[in-house]
Order: C-alpha cells, then structure tokens, then sequence
C-alpha cells in the first residue's frame, strides 16, 4: 500500500490522467482517492517509489505521505502518553542523581554540618534537593516531551507528513 499527495490537479482531467499514470504501472492497482486533499492510496503490489517515479515522468508533482493527513488514530495519542510518561521517569530518576549529587556537595561546604550537633538538618537537605530536583526535572522532561510531541502530531494531522527530527 502507498499514501501519495499529487499536488497542483487543477481540474478532473488532471486527476484522471494521474489515475492513468499509476495504472499504467500497475493495472490491477486499486485505488482510494480524495481529491478535496490531492491523496491518493494505492493498493498493490508496485513499490510507492516506483509509483512516485512513473508520475513524476507523467509530470506530476508527487510525494510520499506516511499518514493520511487529518487522521491521527488513537494509537498515536497512546504513543505520546507512553513516550511523556517514560521520559518523565527518566528526567526524574536523572534529578534524583543531580539533586543527591548537589545537596552533598552542599552539605561537605558547609562548615556547620559538619558539627555533631546538625540534628540530622544537613541529611534532610540531601534529601529535600534531591526530591525537588527530581521533581523539577520529572516536570521539565515530561511537559517537553508533550510539547514536541504534540507539535508533531499536529504537523501529521495538517500534513499527513513525519517529521523525522522531531521523533522521540
């Protein structure tokens, strides 16, 4: 199966010759058509960029389309989910690590924790930097990731293109 976008079809004579042109390289091809877009999904067992070849020699402008565009299904936003909810764990579990490594450095320069009398003051600053840096980072990897993600969710959505620089 092929996803194309044929752009600039002006009128129906042009949409029937680039129906030619694919049937001309696959005859038995079916094919799934709407105009309003300029997609076509072909259905058959031509490969798509023999398919993109024979209609650029037909003198059309053809590119590969990885989803049909204003079609995100479920399974993408399941995807986003998964991705935000791991890279949130591993932002969190990297602030834990920077947070600890901090609060120590912190607690060996300060002068005063190093007096028996701290009551456990100095312990507890490791832990709270190391949680709050565990938080913020957690917070700062997952709302990215959702950002990224979204934006190109939404460039699928308008463009039925990937974008292949913006993949987690």
């Amino acid at each position: 199966m092929a996803l194309l976008r044929i752009q600039d079809l002006p009128d129906q004579a042009a949409q029937l010759a680039a129906e030619a042109a694919i049937h001309r390289l696959d005859p038995q091809a079916s094919l799934l058509t709407d105009w309003r877009i300029s997609v076509v999904e072909v259905m058959g067992p031509v490969p798509a960029d023999a398919l993109c070849a024979a209609l650029r020699m037909a003198g059309f402008r053809v590119e590969l389309l990885v989803h049909r565009p204003r079609r995100i299904g479920p399974a993408d936003f399941l995807m986003l989910v998964l991705q935000v909810a791991g890279l949130a764990v591993v932002g969190a579990v990297a602030g834990t690590i920077l947070g600890g490594a901090l609060g120590s450095l912190y607690v060996r320069a300060n002068p005063v924790c190093e007096s028996v009398t701290d009551g456990g003051a100095c312990t507890a600053i490791v832990f709270t930097v190391s949680l709050g840096t565990a938080i913020i980072m957690g917070l700062a990897t997952g709302l990215a990731t959702l950002f990224i993600g979204g934006m190109r969710l939404s460039y699928i959505h308008r463009t039925g293109e990937d974008v292949p620089f913006l993949r987690l």
